[in-house]
């Protein structure tokens, strides 16, 4: 029996549901239709493929289908906890900072430039815990070239922050945590500069310029539906935290 989980979601166009392999074990399935949703799908095996190669996972896929016009592929469906960004981020406290450690990992040094891959949707929904452990999915927005280095790890905290606080102003113990973190990030070199400093307002304008990335689904991107009060006072506290723009001046 078919149980469909996603449905071109957020203006995607990709379809996912849970089936039974010939051997009876539960695999995820993942198709499209559509050119856009099939270059996702391509993505999203690039992202996965560059994931491995760093020793993420446990992750195996296997492509089932595969024309111009339809592209389909399975993965094993990996048995684990997940967390929902909705609980907020000092609700979630713990796994947050697990998958910080997990991104520090993963991620290489960043480029001449600061850059480093992209994954573009790095919360905590898309993260698949296996005895404490993450494991990423959901790759289709992957760029192997992406967005400064630091970007995917501060996309998360900022999603779980949203969602606790709703657009008014963060608590005091969440604004410690997010410095912490950030601190963590720096001392790993896992952070560009570009947005080590007013973090907030950084990975906010690249999501704006670089709005193709994620096709029609931008809207759905939390770090975009603050108030602008609310990031400058937000990056003014965890500027203050790190000293970074004190040390720059």
């Amino acid at each position: 029996m078919k149980a469909i989980i996603g449905n071109c979601g957020h203006g995607g166009s990709v379809c996912v549901w849970i089936d039974l392999s010939a051997t009876g074990k539960p695999i995820a399935l993942c198709k499209s239709s559509s050119r856009d949703g099939v270059q996702d799908l391509r993505r999203e095996m690039q992202g996965m493929d560059w994931y491995l190669a760093r020793g993420g996972g446990p992750l195996k896929y296997r492509v089932m289908n595969e024309r111009p016009e339809y592209f389909a592929f399975a993965t094993d469906y990996i048995e684990g906890r997940q967390y929902s960004p909705r609980d907020g981020l000092m609700n979630n406290a713990e796994p947050v900072f697990a998958l910080v450690k997990h991104y520090a990992e993963i991620w290489d040094a960043p480029d001449k430039e600061g850059k480093g891959a992209l994954h573009g949707d790095l919360a905590l929904g898309n993260a698949i815990f296996v005895n404490g452990k993450p494991t990423l999915v959901d790759w289709e927005h992957f760029r192997e070239d992406g967005a400064p280095l630091g970007f995917d790890a501060l996309y998360l905290i900022y999603t779980c922050l949203w969602f606790e606080t709703w657009g008014k102003k963060p608590r005091k113990d969440s604004l410690q945590l997010i410095g912490k973190i950030i601190a963590y990030l720096i001392i790993k070199s896992r952070i560009s500069p570009e947005v080590a400093i007013s973090p907030l307002a950084n990975i906010r304008r690249i999501i704006v310029e670089n709005k193709d990335w994620w096709r029609g689904q931008i809207g759905k991107l939390p770090p975009l539906l603050y108030s602008n009060a609310i990031v400058e006072s937000t990056d003014a506290v965890i500027d203050a935290m790190t000293g970074l723009r004190e040390n720059i001046k």
